[in-house]
């Protein structure tokens, strides 16, 4: 049993914390000292001895972490490797196996929506996530495209004209043209069969290169109105907010995004189908030009897909679908008539019988353009109304406004004479 007269050098040790230091480097190896501290805290239940315990049990970890330091480095090392490897190989695995079940655009919207929910909870991004993207580096169209359609118009005026190009020969080099479907069919004069004509407008057809047999044909229409103006006809076809009020089968039509360094955006364009059919959404890309020197205006539109944008089923979803547009009016841009051509291909996704496909096409086709030439009227209604009703306010300003106020007269001057 240990006398009172044992403890009393520990109690001048708590108080000194330069003693109990030195005490401690010195005896911390010793197992007498051990054997006296574990009798210290067994037989007295006193708040000195757990702290005395405590610090010195303390110390000993960290004079021991200290001199085994690399080691643990090195250990805790290869276990974060080996951790990190093992998770890279399962997200590889699982990455590979969705891919199979699911296409590759599915795949890309998974991954855009679990970098979203990283981002919200604060997580750091995923090499795959960041490669979903829109690239408009890769996906803009390109402006050669948008020069090569400025004899668009002369080339469907011959057409329309039943006359043969001069340059037909040189417009179908493969120099001029890419390989893409667009361009195939720009300037081709070969097989060109009149679907429909009136008064305004003609339109010719003529079977795909890529679905011969199928069905699916390249539309070309060329008109004169003379009571259109190209600014109105161009903004019927770029405003997604009015074409929502004029045109009953856009269900959805919004920008989804858009280039800073040119006049690029991506839409998406449900549009309604007959009853019969589920409907069709278009994710395009669309580029136009207004070239003041030459007076035209030019637009050009293709399907593309965007991360933004995934399927809505039951909607059917077109991958098939580009257009060109060219405006050119008589004078001016702002002044009554214009002649226009459109060209485009569009692959519903539908095994329609012939007979059906071509009744939809002469009916619905031209009753379409003539929506977008009433569109375009009323735009400019709308307009001269809105004028009307500026000029209108500021007539009444004038009237209910005072009349001039005379300078007032001046008070006499008196002077004082003293």
């Amino acid at each position: 049993m240990l006398s009172v007269n044992t403890v009393k050098p520990f109690c001048v040790a708590e108080s000194s914390l330069r003693v109990q230091h030195k005490f401690f480097s010195h005896y911390s190896s010793s197992p007498s000292l051990k054997f006296l501290l574990n009798n210290l805290r067994k037989n007295f239940n006193c708040t000195f001895t757990k702290k005395f315990y405590t610090n010195f049990e303390s110390l000993k970890f960290s004079t021991g972490f200290k001199e085994h330091s690399s080691k643990i480095l090195k250990s805790c090392t290869k276990q974060c490797v080996f951790v990190f490897g093992h998770r890279m190989r399962r997200s590889q695995q699982m990455f590979s196996l969705y891919k199979k079940l699911w296409s590759d655009f599915n795949l890309i919207y998974f991954l855009q929506k679990f970098n979203i929910s990283a981002l919200k909870r604060n997580k750091f991004l995923t090499a795959a996530s960041i490669a979903s993207g829109f690239l408009w580096e890769k996906e803009r169209i390109p402006e050669d495209e948008l020069i090569r359609l400025e004899d668009e118009i002369g080339f469907a005026k011959n057409l329309y004209e039943n006359k043969d190009s001069p340059e037909k020969n040189n417009k179908n080099s493969s120099e001029d043209l890419c390989d893409c479907d667009r361009c195939k069919h720009l300037h081709n004069e070969d097989d060109w069969e009149l679907f429909y004509s009136n008064l305004h407008m003609k339109i010719w057809r003529k079977e795909h290169e890529k679905y011969k047999g199928q069905g699916l044909y390249v539309y070309k229409v060329y008109g004169k109105w003379n009571d259109v103006t190209a600014n109105d006809f161009f903004q019927v076809q770029i405003d997604c907010k009015y074409r929502k009020e004029w045109d009953q089968n856009s269900v959805q039509l919004y920008v989804v995004d858009s280039d800073r360094k040119t006049t690029s955006d991506v839409l998406y364009w449900e549009f309604l189908f007959p009853k019969m059919f589920y409907n069709r959404d278009y994710v395009c890309n669309r580029r136009y030009k207004i070239d003041d020197e030459k007076k035209l205006m030019t637009i050009v539109s293709e399907s593309v897909e965007h991360p933004s944008c995934p399927e809505k089923p039951p909607i059917h979803r077109v991958r098939e679908y580009w257009s060109h547009i060219v405006i050119k009016p008589k004078e001016d841009f702002d002044k009554p008539g214009l002649e226009f051509t459109i060209t485009y291909f569009d692959n519903p996704g539908l095994n329609i019988p012939t007979y059906i496909s071509l009744f939809y096409t002469i009916t619905g086709m031209p009753e379409y353009l003539e929506k977008q030439k009433d569109a375009a009227l009323n735009l400019a209604k709308h307009r001269a109304e809105y004028h009307r009703l500026k000029e209108k306010e500021k007539e009444k300003e004038m009237q209910q406004s005072p009349p001039s106020s005379y300078p007032q007269q001046q008070p006499e001057k008196r002077f004082l004479i003293l």
